[in-house]
């Protein structure tokens, strides 16, 4: 199994922010965190809420021993600025080059989908459950073009699938080095 340190994963996450921030520039990166941000927040905070009973109740059908300790609050705090950078090096990186060769939101949101999924290999449960929400994500961004209600609703979504799903303390893991 791949092992990568969290000072690796903000190094190479900076590393393909820059890379798509200098593609596109910064003028064209801001306009995604004010444009529509209503019309993309409410459709995704409901998905995120459902999305959070269903994992709660996983979680606690499993009893994993994280439903609401410090390091998922500590999570919570924190992840929000890590999902924005996600979003923003899948969007750069992936989706708008796509776009603009393909002229297709659909084969955009495909190969984004599929790029940012498998940042999460080699472990085909998150490979596929990141999947599935960049789906949804990258579908709202390519109706809205926001991309703060994405990375919002994205940094309640994760830790809770971490943690309550998978009893994987994410804080734990990056900063123990496990």
């Amino acid at each position: 199994m791949l092992k990568r340190s969290l000072r690796t994963d903000i190094f190479l996450a900076f590393i393909l922010l820059f890379a798509g921030v200098n593609l596109t520039g910064w003028k064209n990166v801001l306009p995604f965190l004010t444009k529509n941000f209503t019309l993309a927040f409410y459709p995704l905070l409901t998905i995120a809420f459902l999305l959070l009973i269903v994992f709660y109740f996983i979680g606690k059908k499993r009893k994993s021993g994280f439903l609401f300790g410090f390091h998922f609050w500590l999570t919570l705090l924190v992840y929000p600025l890590w999902a924005l950078i996600q979003q923003l090096i899948v969007i750069l990186l992936v989706y708008l080059p796509v776009f603009k060769l393909s002229n297709s939101p659909l084969v955009a949101v495909f190969f984004g989908s599929l790029f940012f999924a498998a940042l999460h290999l080699p472990n085909f449960k998150f490979f596929l459950a990141t999947l599935f929400g960049e789906l949804i994500f990258l579908t709202v961004f390519s109706q809205t073009g926001n991309i703060l209600a994405v990375a919002i609703c994205h940094s309640l979504i994760a830790p809770s699938y971490y943690f309550w799903v998978h009893g994987d303390d994410v804080l734990k893991r990056r900063f123990a080095g496990r």
